[in-house]
């Protein structure tokens, strides 16, 4: 079954630290995958603590990244993604020292398909699913700042990534996972559950995500990086493969409920390009 790649970046950046954005389908072996991706965010609510508060005006964030992902065998592969980002906030609050910018949170990962539906013999149903091992490597932003571009805090984190094709040009996919970090940033269970259609080339796709934050306190109680924080969103986005197997994609996410985050609206685009296969 040829490879579908699927890139929503916007997981990302709809919460406070960066998460590669990589599927249960993984490149070819000796296949680099680079994706180049630009996000604008721009909320002009947020949720205080479970009570939604209107800002002035909106606050607007920018942040192009490049994903790197290398295929080492059929089971194998590694992915790491770095990014800038800054953050202005002078509509909402005026001039001042609230804005911020920086690089990101680096992630990098590796990935083991354990169970490949192409290889499950006697159980066509199963998906394919792989298991994601990674870092974060904190940014250089400024944390402590209301609204700041993430939480400043490096980790490590583990998910489980899934994928199924139903049907020719149909198909699922998800992902299930836990993340720690420190400087006392409240740990992460995160998940998402989406669905995908190709059509001549093109692909359609659709998801909710869930990022949680197990513990912590409301804004004002404890410092940014440690409230807790939930977010709930849904992302949809468009793609389209050219002949030369480069894929290009519109995506866009809203954040419809959560606690201790800005009620965000995403926008983004992104390139694929694949090279040594």
């Amino acid at each position: 079954m040829k490879r579908l790649t699927i890139v929503t970046g916007v997981a990302a950046l709809i919460t406070a630290s960066a998460s590669a954005q990589v599927s249960a389908w993984l490149p070819y072996p000796n296949e680099f995958i680079l994706t180049p991706s630009y996000t604008y965010q721009t909320f002009d609510k947020f949720w205080l603590g479970r009570t939604k508060v209107e800002l002035p005006d909106d606050v607007q964030q920018h942040t192009p990244t490049l994903t790197l992902e290398y295929g080492i065998d059929d089971r194998l592969a590694v992915d790491a993604t770095v990014g800038y980002v800054w953050v202005d906030t002078t509509h909402a609050f005026g001039p001042g020292n609230n804005n911020d910018d920086g690089l990101t949170d680096t992630t990098f990962g590796l990935r083991y398909k354990f169970l490949d539906r192409d290889r499950a013999g006697g159980y066509p149903l199963w998906p394919s699913v792989a298991l994601r091992v990674g870092g974060i490597i904190e940014g250089t932003y400024d944390e402590n700042l209301p609204f700041s571009a993430g939480d400043g805090a490096s980790g490590v984190e583990t998910s489980l990534l899934l994928a199924k094709e139903i049907c020719p040009n149909f198909g699922l996919y998800g992902d299930f996972g836990y993340r720690w970090r420190n400087q006392h940033v409240p740990d992460d269970l995160f998940g998402s559950a989406g669905a995908y259609a190709t059509w001549y080339g093109f692909t359609l796709t659709g998801a909710y995500r869930h990022i949680g934050g197990l513990h912590g306190k409301n804004i004002g109680e404890v410092p940014f990086p440690q409230v807790k924080e939930i977010i709930d969103s849904y992302e949809i986005g468009l793609g389209y493969r050219d002949s030369g197997d480069r894929y290009y994609q519109f995506f866009f996410a809203h954040a419809f409920d959560g606690r201790n985050t800005g009620a965000k609206d995403v926008f983004g685009v992104s390139a694929s390009f694949s090279f040594g296969r």
